[in-house]
């Protein structure tokens, strides 16, 4: 019965994850941007400009050669940045959903890697969707995040960020 129940909680939250893949792909294909249309930062003048790279020549030395990123690398963390928008993921589990979507692994972890994702924070926002949509112990919350590719310090953060 705890299998069977464990189980349906598992289904509910994939069919979750589905219906936001669903509507982030219908979004895509209508071209609908979530960027803002103007910057908030201030321009600097062009006086503020010239002394900062004349009064700080370190400013102007040339960055270290660096190797370029890759078009899978490049299509990688664009999608790993996407799917982090509207869902919640592990390390792994992003990593996984890449591969799912035939990225290599290496441009997995790439992506992974870069994507500026704050794992604590993302066990936590995992934490409050399945707590959402379904009813968990603290030991059981721990235990599906742990089951999603969180690690267990993840996890706990998770649950605690959501009353535990």
């Amino acid at each position: 019965m705890r299998k069977a129940k464990s189980e349906s909680k598992i289904m509910a939250a994939y069919l979750f994850i589905m219906l936001l893949f669903g509507m982030f792909f219908v979004l895509s294909a209508c071209n609908i941007s979530t960027k803002p249309f103007a910057s908030s930062k201030p321009e600097m003048s062009a006086t503020a400009k010239t002394q900062l790279t004349t009064e700080t020549p370190e400013l102007n030395a040339t960055p270290e050669k660096t190797t370029a990123e890759t078009a899978g690398q490049k299509n990688a963390l664009k999608s790993a940045k996407s799917y982090l928008a509207f869902s919640s993921f592990s390390f792994d589990g992003l990593v996984k959903q890449l591969e799912f979507e035939k990225y290599s692994h290496a441009d997995a972890v790439y992506a992974a890697e870069r994507c500026g994702a704050d794992w604590n924070e993302q066990a936590g926002k995992s934490a409050k969707s399945y707590l959402e949509i379904s009813s968990f112990s603290y030991e059981g919350l721990i235990q599906q995040l742990e089951y999603d590719g969180f690690t267990h310090e993840q996890a706990v953060y998770g649950a605690k960020a959501n009353g535990y």
